[in-house]
């Protein structure tokens, strides 16, 4: 049976380090917040129709146009996964408002909490954790990290400091049950 884990590590990036998470951080907060208007601007426009909102597949594909314009080069610089990860994020936070497990989503600021999900190519060793266009970031490693890596999100605490949670996929034996243990 194969289940996921987490192991959170706490990480100590080099300043150019901390300027690539700093962008990526604003890239995230900037695709979460501007589709999030999006959203909401579509759905005041559209109320009496049938449609009346927008979807992830909508946004990811404005998003890949927004990438075109000269305007946006800058999201260009950053791992494309990390803007794809927000939209997914805003989806998620939409799901969860409409079935009642939450309110409203609410606008990133750039004051509070600052997180980034990476998906694919992040290695976890020893002591680093190498990510895609930064390189290997020094960690603390309290325990090993077993398994295969599914992603990664590195948040940034309002105190500056910077963790990463490793989600894993492991494979355990299948628990052992037997019927006749049972009493009704």
């Amino acid at each position: 049976m194969v289940i996921r884990k987490a192991f959170r590590y706490r990480l100590y990036p080099k300043a150019d380090q901390e300027q690539i998470f700093a962008h990526n951080f604003g890239q995230a907060r900037f695709v979460y917040n501007f589709f999030l208007a999006e959203r909401k601007a579509f759905y005041e426009a559209h109320k009496t129709e049938k449609k009346k909102g927008l979807s992830y597949e909508d946004n990811a594909g404005a998003l890949k146009k927004m990438k075109k314009d000269p305007q946006y080069d800058w999201l260009k610089i950053g791992h494309s996964q990390v803007l794809q990860q927000a939209l997914k994020s805003l989806d998620q936070a939409y799901k969860n408002f409409f079935t009642k497990r939450t309110k409203f989503p609410k606008f990133h600021k750039k004051n509070d909490k600052q997180s980034s999900r990476y998906m694919q190519y992040v290695f976890v060793g020893g002591t680093w954790i190498d990510f895609p266009k930064i390189g290997k970031v020094k960690a603390v490693i309290h325990r090993p990290c077993e398994g295969k890596v599914k992603n990664v999100t590195v948040t940034k605490t309002k105190s500056g400091r910077y963790f990463a949670s490793v989600q894993v996929e492991v494979d355990v034996p299948e628990p052992k049950f037997d019927r006749t243990d049972v009493t009704v």
